[in-house]
């Protein structure tokens, strides 16, 4: 059972100190709850553009990529046409030989480099996925947060609630009390009073009989 927050009584209701202080305390924690929140939708606001960034890099290397390998391809075609161009002359075949040397180092060239960018392509594309699940994870905290501030600011306010018509109960069933032992200390006082009567009225007729006693007595002598 959760525990209760119990206020002092002081004259003219509870004390004035603890509702202060347990106001403060409830500020306190609203402030953190959001302070906790704003932390979550700025860490989800910094992962959006840092996976904005990573799929622009992204497709721009993909374009890279796919321009390399049109040349590739364009190369390729070239460096054909020119062998075959080398069968039929041989002095545009030695030409052609030179040029195909070139072309096959630039081939060999954007090869070598086609496994970096495919890795560095994978590389941010896997980046990104973990990006966006970052912050699908931060959107998810957020919503956690604001949902416990709002169930936790609920719970004082009824606490605090309960807490006020607990102390007015005890309030007015003390008055009650109050009153109850006060008409019953007059009742005592005014049966005291007539018991303290009768028996003075017993004491001075027992005082009266002794009288006549002691005359009976006197007389006899």
């Amino acid at each position: 059972m959760e525990n209760k927050r119990v206020f002092r009584n002081s004259m003219g209701g509870f004390n004035k100190a603890d509702v202060s202080s347990y106001i403060g305390e409830l500020g306190r924690k609203v402030d953190a709850e959001i302070d906790a929140r704003k932390k979550a939708e700025e860490a989800a606001d910094k992962a959006k553009k840092e996976l904005s960034a990573a799929k622009a890099e992204s497709m721009e290397l993909s374009a890279k990529l796919e321009k390399l390998q049109e040349e590739c391809i364009a190369l390729r075609g070239t460096n054909e046409a020119m062998a075959e161009k080398s069968r039929s002359h041989y002095e545009d075949r030695v030409k052609a030989a030179k040029e195909s040397d070139a072309l096959y180092a630039r081939i060999a060239q954007l090869e070598g480099e086609l496994p970096e960018l495919k890795e560095r392509a994978a590389k941010y594309e896997r980046n990104a996925i973990h990006i966006a699940d970052a912050m699908i994870s931060a959107r998810e905290e957020s919503e956690r947060i604001i949902s416990k501030a709002t169930k936790t600011a609920a719970e004082i306010r009824a606490q605090l609630a309960s807490e006020l018509t607990r102390v007015g109960e005890e309030a007015e069933k003390l008055g009650g009390q109050y009153l109850n032992i006060k008409k019953d200390a007059f009742d005592c006082t005014e049966r005291l009073h007539a018991v303290l009567e009768a028996m003075c009225v017993e004491l001075e007729g027992v005082q009266g009989r002794l009288s006549q006693l002691r005359g009976t007595i006197e007389s006899d002598k």
